[in-house]
């Protein structure tokens, strides 16, 4: 048995550097030689300061300056949407009320409004004027009249029509409508009527009664009204055609003409230019 304490008997060992215990012999020349490692490259001094530098704390950008993802830009792009058609809505609303308000103060009538009951019994007694003879239709257009426009109608209108109602056929209308304006009444109605009113009733008192009529049509320009046709007019009795037309002018002038007047306005001169105009003669046919 070698002795381990002889160095011949025992086995060599090599130290590598590095390691705390030798390798054995055959370990160490297995193992591959130690390579000194390269000293590393100098650093700069400029790069070397940077790097040594503090780094910056990192700056905190306000909400308002970052851009938005696209969840909030298409939540503020319905909210603009809202706003936009929220503004336009009023402002049509306003816009309505306002249309509304100017259309009801320029359509409200400036004259008393008959009650329903007086509206109903008209609307009766015009469904039976088919029922009346047609040479007495004009009267009883002008005593209804008269009497449904009691607060609506100037009392020189009114007084008209009593008169009208009252005359005599075959003499006509021409004296009881013309006798007042004559005098100075209603001269700015009838002007208002007529443009050339003063000269137009002068010619009157030359012409056929059957000439009358169309004649003030023309003259007076009466087509702007939409009352009456020119034929229409040259049917009617020259004095209850003006009679009718300053009747008309006026409930229209005051935003107060109402369906059931203009039928008894038309009444009130249909075909009257032969009944009214009637040959004193033939008068005692219709007693």
């Amino acid at each position: 048995m070698a002795d381990d304490r002889n160095p011949d008997s025992q086995q060599a060992r090599f130290v590598i550097p590095g390691l705390a215990d030798p390798l054995p012999p055959a370990q160490a020349e297995a193992a591959p030689a130690q390579i000194p490692a390269e000293p590393a490259p100098a650093v700069p001094p400029a790069m070397e300061a940077a790097m040594e530098a503090p780094v910056p704390a990192p700056v905190a950008v306000p909400r308002a300056d970052r851009a938005p993802d696209s969840t909030d830009a298409v939540t503020a792009a319905i909210k603009r949407n809202q706003r936009r058609g929220a503004l336009i809505a009023l402002g049509v609303a306003i816009v309505l009320a306002l249309g509304g308000f100017v259309l009801w103060r320029t359509q409200r009538s400036l004259l008393p409004t008959p009650d329903d009951r007086a509206i109903e019994t008209v609307r009766e007694g015009l469904d039976a004027f088919g029922h009346i003879p047609k040479e007495m239709r004009h009267v009883a257009a002008a005593e209804t009249l008269a009497e449904f426009e009691s607060e609506r109608l100037p009392k020189s209108l009114r007084t008209m029509l009593l008169d009208v109602s009252d005359a005599r056929w075959g003499g006509g209308t021409m004296v009881v409508v013309l006798s007042p304006m004559a005098d100075g009444k209603l001269r700015d109605e009838w002007e208002r009527v007529c443009g050339r009113g003063p000269r137009i009733l002068a010619d009157l008192a030359e012409m056929k009664p059957l000439e009358r009529g169309g004649y003030l049509y023309k003259r007076c320009d009466w087509e702007r009204y939409r009352f009456l046709t020119e034929d229409e007019a040259a049917k009617a009795d020259a004095g209850l055609l003006v009679l009718a037309y300053l009747i008309y002018d006026h409930l229209e002038e005051n935003r107060a003409l109402m369906p059931e007047e203009t039928a008894l306005l038309r009444h009130l001169t249909a075909d009257t230019a032969l009944i009214v105009s009637v040959p004193p003669s033939f008068e005692r046919r219709f007693e």
